[in-house]
C-alpha cells in the first residue's frame, strides 16, 4: 500500500533529521497552452501545441526514488499502432513483472492493484483489496486532488494532496496523513517559476513524484496517465513539513528551499531531472529520472 511506504520513510525521515514546510512562488501562469487533450495516449506525450511528435513513444524510463529507496525500471512495449500494450517492471528488491495493457478502463498492476480509468483514460483509483486510492482531475486534465482512507493494524489512516495551480502552472502541493492514535503530519510545496523552461509535453518533473507512490506509479505518471502536469518546469521548490507522534511528545518541523535540474532533448523532451542543493544535514533524496525514447513504426 502506498501510504505504507510513505509511513516508513516518514518515519525514518523524521528521526533522522528535520523536516519541511513550503510556500513560494506567486508565478502566473503565461502559457495557457493547448485544448484539451480527449485522445490521449500512454507514453506518446501531451503537446501544449496540440501536436505529438510523429511515433515518438516513452520507451524506458530509470527512476530513483530515493525517499523510499527504490530503483525502478520500467520498459514499455508497443504494439504496431503505437499503442502501449505492456511494462516490464523491475526494482532493487528483485520484483521483475510485466503489466498488460488491455486498452480498456481497467488494468492489473503490482500485487495485483486494479487500476480503474477515467473516459479519457486518467487512473481515477487504485484498489489494492485493502484501501481504494482515488484520483480528481479538472477540466484542464489537471490532477487536482488524491486521497486514500485505509485501516492498518486496526487503526483509521487518511491521506491526501491538494494540488493548486495558476493558470497551467502548479503553484503549491499540500499533503497530509494521520493515522489515528499514532501520528499526523502535513508538508507543502510551494513552486517557483524564475527563469523556468517550457514543459512543452506537461511531463511532471520529479518532486511531485513522491505524492504519487512507488516506482510504478511514478512511471504512469510520465507515461500521462496521471494528466498534464504545469506548462512550465518548476526552478526551485520550498518545502516544509510538520510531524507530530500521537503516542508520545515528540514533535518537530522545519522549512528549507532546494532547487531543481532539468536536461532537456532538442526536441523539447525532457531527458533528466533531479533535485539539487538540498543542505546536507537534512539528509533527504529525492527522485531522479532518466527517460529513453524511441520511434514507434506505424
Amino acid at each position: 500500500m502506498k501510504h505504507y511506504f510513505k509511513y516508513l520513510s516518514l518515519m525514518f525521515v523524521t528521526m533522522a533529521c528535520s523536516m519541511s514546510f513550503t510556500a513560494c512562488s506567486d508565478d502566473d501562469d503565461e502559457n495557457t497552452g493547448g485544448d484539451n487533450l480527449s485522445n490521449f495516449i500512454p507514453g506518446a506525450l501531451f503537446d501544449n501545441n496540440s501536436e505529438l511528435p510523429s511515433g515518438l513513444r516513452i520507451k524506458l524510463l530509470n527512476i530513483n526514488s530515493g525517499n523510499f529507496y527504490l530503483n525502478t525500471t520500467l520498459s514499455c512495449q508497443y504494439d504496431t499502432k503505437g499503442n502501449l500494450n505492456s511494462i516490464i517492471y523491475k526494482d532493487n528488491y528483485g520484483s521483475n513483472e510485466k503489466i498488460y495493457i488491455d486498452g480498456g478502463n481497467k488494468f492489473i498492476g503490482l500485487h495485483d492493484e486494479t487500476y480503474t480509468l477515467n473516459p479519457k483514460g486518467f487512473i481515477m483509483s487504485i484498489d489494492d483489496g485493502e484501501s481504494t486510492s482515488k484520483y480528481t482531475y479538472n477540466s484542464k486534465d489537471q490532477l487536482i486532488k488524491y486521497e486514500c482512507d485505509y485501516i492498518e493494524a486496526g487503526k483509521t489512516g487518511h491521506e491526501e494532496s491538494v494540488y493548486t495551480y495558476s493558470g497551467n502552472l502548479l503553484t503549491k502541493l499540500e499533503y497530509k496523513h494521520f493515522l489515528s492514535g499514532d501520528f499526523s503530519m502535513s508538508s507543502v510545496k510551494a513552486f517557483n517559476y524564475d527563469n523556468a523552461k517550457e514543459n512543452k509535453f506537461y511531463q511532471y518533473p520529479s518532486i511531485l513524484l513522491d505524492e504519487l507512490g512507488e516506482g510504478l506509479d511514478a512511471g504512469l505518471a510520465y507515461l500521462g496517465y496521471f494528466g498534464k502536469s504545469s506548462s512550465k518546469y518548476p526552478t526551485s521548490v520550498k518545502h516544509s513539513i510538520s510531524y507530530k507522534s500521537l503516542n508520545d511528545d515528540y514533535n518537530d518541523e522545519d522549512t528549507y528551499t532546494f532547487s531543481l535540474d532539468y536536461r532537456i532533448n532538442d526536441d523539447a523532451t525532457l531527458s533528466k531531472c533531479e533535485s539539487k542543493d538540498i543542505p546536507s544535514e537534512k539528509d533527504i533524496e529525492f527522485y531522479t529520472v532518466d527517460i529513453s525514447y524511441g520511434v514507434v513504426t506505424k
